[in-house]
């Protein structure tokens, strides 16, 4: 076993797309909970196509022709393995992770898709119609590289505050964070959510 990445795809016309490859990090066992991710992964460029090749062999293999795609691949010392291939977009806010970095939103992808338009992968997505009841999303400039990090709890128990998470609202590193209180923690469950932090 080896460090855990994902590969964040569009299928379109059979022809899949990678959009980012995102670092896993995950919780010692016997947990193997996953406590955050990166965007994109910090790979040698030998490694990232090795990845992303075997991310698109392995839709190809399954006859994903039409969607979005999350593939799960092991670095082992023989190559890159998967773990699991998915037609589905991310979980654990790696779509939003995706959208800060690359400019393209999976959610916008798969209505593109729904709606017979040719998805542009790996480009700033097109504005949304607004109305009086649906005003504009704020901008949301794209950086270098953005991160999620899930808190889990060591031992069974009740968190009732944090310290220092008052700071995080004037940190110009986190663009939000979440902090459930009080939160039952058993053990070893994710029990706070700090998210998306973005790096210029």
């Amino acid at each position: 076993c080896g460090p855990e990445v994902s590969v964040e795809a569009v299928v379109h016309r059979g022809r899949a797309t990678v959009v980012a490859v995102t670092d896993k990090s995950v919780a010692a066992p016997p947990a193997f909970v996953e406590t955050g991710h990166m965007v994109p992964a910090a790979l040698a460029p030998v490694e990232r196509d090795a990845v992303e090749g075997l991310a698109v062999a392995a839709l190809a293999a399954l006859g994903l022709t039409h969607g979005v795609a999350h593939v799960e691949v092991m670095l082992t010392a023989a190559g890159p393995r998967v773990v699991e291939a998915n037609p589905r977009q991310a979980g654990g806010y790696i779509f939003d992770l995706v959208h800060l970095v690359t400019g393209t939103h999976p959610l916008d992808t798969l209505v593109d898709l729904a709606l017979g338009r040719d998805p542009s992968p790996g480009t700033v997505a097109r504005p949304r119609p607004t109305t009086a009841s649906t005003p504009a999303a704020p901008a949301v400039p794209t950086v270098g590289s953005a991160a999620v990090a899930f808190v889990v709890s060591p031992v069974a128990g009740t968190v009732e505050r944090a310290l220092g998470a008052d700071a995080l609202d004037d940190d110009p590193g986190v663009l939000r964070w979440v902090l459930p209180t009080p939160a039952a923690a058993p053990e070893p469950v994710v029990s706070v959510v700090i998210t998306i932090t973005p790096v210029a």
